[in-house]
């Protein structure tokens, strides 16, 4: 069936990761200017198990893990608390999805929470990551980074951001959605690059670290839940 897209804008990220953490700027509880927008998909629907011949490749489906185990998705050593547990599922496929638990608080350092997982992923042939998320109606900006190794797999915190204006931005707003996010729309930044001289070009290749962040918006603070759920890489068609 074919997926009815909602569009809207997808901004440079507030919080920036890299060495396999998330490091905040000086704007931390919202989105940058709309200058740097650009165009990005959201469906309520699932994607179809094929597009245009290639299968998803399911990063984390979150079916594979136990009651009260420990998942590879963990808090970066900075921002503030959040916790990773299973939680029920979002998406209508399977049984479990990832559950945030989370805090932020006024002030810089304690606005914002990523959580992350490191390791290797070879996503050639991929041009989009897809996930399910399920926002908590606090209304606080969500956003998403990818750490870019260099063709001789070292770390030169090479990062692509993104951040979801309109995306659990809405108080009140619960409902669970699928978000497609183009590799073609992230946003390149080397702040905390120690050298300048890396690739420009998104390798989708050479991606070791995926990092969600959640940062306070709308002055409003204290504790939250949300969920995500079967990240993956997938193919989709582009203009």
């Amino acid at each position: 069936m074919r997926m009815r897209m909602i569009m809207m804008m997808l901004v440079a990220a507030a919080p920036l990761f890299g060495c396999g953490h998330a490091h905040p700027t000086a704007s931390q509880t919202g989105p940058s200017s709309a200058s740097n927008a650009v165009p990005t998909q959201i469906t309520t629907t699932a994607l179809p198990a094929a597009v245009q011949g290639q299968p998803p490749m399911v990063i984390d489906d979150f079916e594979s893990y136990e009651q009260g185990s420990r998942l590879p998705w963990h808090k970066a050593p900075h921002g503030n608390r959040v916790d990773a547990t299973i939680g029920p599922n979002i998406s209508g496929q399977g049984r479990q999805s990832m559950k945030l638990t989370y805090q932020v608080q006024p002030g810089r350092g304690s606005n914002y929470v990523a959580l992350m997982r490191y390791q290797k992923w070879d996503l050639s042939g991929y041009n989009a990551l897809a996930f399910w998320i399920k926002p908590d109606g606090q209304g606080h900006s969500l956003g998403l980074t990818l750490n870019m190794l260099d063709d001789q797999g070292r770390q030169h915190w090479n990062l692509w951001n993104a951040s979801f204006e309109g995306l659990g931005t809405r108080v009140g707003e619960t409902a669970a959605r699928r978000v497609v996010v183009p590799f073609s729309s992230l946003r390149q930044d080397l702040t905390y690059s120690p050298i300048r001289d890396v690739s420009s070009v998104f390798k989708p290749s050479n991606i070791t670290e995926i990092v969600f962040f959640v940062a306070a918006k709308n002055d409003r603070f204290g504790e939250g839940v949300l969920y995500i759920d079967d990240v993956e890489a997938v193919v989709i068609d582009e203009p």
